[in-house]
């Protein structure tokens, strides 16, 4: 950006906004269904017509952002690991795009079964928000910041721990709830399955369809 100022102002708009939809979202859905609230929101609604218009719109969804992810995710796998360590073919050869497709292929069957051997979606967004994005909404960025100001002004990693004491707590916060969240959710699996409250896994019935 021209304005390097100009950035702040972008990042804190978007986040505005997002926090804005996220909020509006969430207390609309639980203001109306409550404590039953299923994740997806959509699997909740009675009526199968606008239930099953709302599984469409959701698969398309999703399956367009699984596919940008999971090319972010082979990207940043391929060059560092496949290229730059083992000296792999470049990813505009033909053996490079034979490696790509099947580094893809391994990628979308292990999701897959990760999904698919957790039947209850609430339970898989609990464990994944806990482990994964946590870290990397607060732990990382916090961490980051340490470590930039430590390069910055020559500190030890004490001395900028104990400066940068409030992105110091922020850390230790992060990592507590990934403890507790990782907890609750792996406990809130078991209880789903001991109690009959999910489908068995590999199965394709609606967690809001009776049993």
């Amino acid at each position: 950006m021209k304005n390097p100022r100009d950035f702040w102002k972008s990042l804190l708009m978007a986040g505005s906004i997002i926090m804005g939809i996220y909020l509006t979202f969430g207390l609309y859905v639980y203001s109306q269904q409550g404590q039953f609230t299923y994740i997806p929101a959509v699997q909740g609604i009675g009526a199968y017509a606008p239930r099953t218009a709302g599984n469409t719109i959701n698969i398309i969804v999703h399956v367009v952002a699984a596919a940008m992810y999971s090319n972010v995710c082979l990207k940043s796998i391929y060059y560092p690991l496949i290229v730059d360590k083992f000296h792999g073919p470049a990813l505009d050869s033909p053996r490079g795009h034979r490696t790509w497709s099947c580094m893809a292929f391994i990628l979308w069957v292990g999701a897959f079964v990760i999904a698919s051997s957790i039947p209850n979606f609430g339970d898989l967004v609990g464990v994944v928000a806990s482990l994964f994005v946590i870290q990397y909404t607060f732990t990382l960025p916090a961490f980051f910041f340490i470590a930039y100001q430590k390069q910055l002004q020559g500190l030890s990693w004490s001395r900028a721990f104990r400066k940068q004491w409030w992105n110091t707590v922020f850390i230790i916060a992060a990592l507590v709830a990934t403890v507790l969240g990782t907890y609750s959710s792996i406990r809130g699996m078991v209880l789903d399955v001991r109690e009959g409250r999910t489908p068995t896994a590999f199965s394709c019935r609606s967690p809001a369809q009776p049993r």
